[in-house]
């Protein structure tokens, strides 16, 4: 676990906290000291006693805290939601180049091309959350 780092000010005197938000192994960890906990507790971060760290992987959470990103947590959130951006650009696409097998004698409309090529290969663009199990289509009736 990385420590907070702490500094003193020689001019004044007063000893200053670093408190950031950081990225490593596929979370988002919290790296203020003890005094901070109210920060990443109030955002919604999970807490692991063994390790004695404030983490999480949703980025809902870490939005909420990008103030004191690094460049790290940065990085990943705009990685993340520049991904969750091309999902729905997607998944709305009315045609599609994809060759997609059919029943013999059938065919699908572009529109359905579209939306198969799109179920196909949502995990593939980086902006879906890894826990979601599907896809759920609707349509409106008529």
């Amino acid at each position: 676990m990385v420590k907070t780092s702490k500094t003193l000010d020689v001019i004044t005197g007063i000893s200053y906290i670093y408190i950031m938000l950081t990225y490593s192994n596929n979370k988002f960890v919290w790296l203020g000291g003890f005094e901070t906990r109210n920060i990443p507790k109030g955002a919604g971060m999970r807490w692991n006693p063994k390790i004695k760290e404030w983490w999480t992987d949703n980025i809902n959470i870490a939005v909420k805290l990008m103030s004191s990103a690094d460049e790290n947590a940065i990085g990943a959130i705009n990685k993340t939601i520049e991904g969750k951006k091309r999902v729905i650009v997607d998944s709305m696409a009315s045609e599609s180049s994809a060759k997609i097998p059919c029943p013999e004698g059938l065919s699908y409309l572009p529109y359905q091309v579209a939306g198969i090529n799109y179920a196909l290969n949502i995990y593939s663009k980086g902006g879906l959350n890894p826990s979601c199990s599907g896809v759920l289509f609707g349509d409106e009736m008529g």
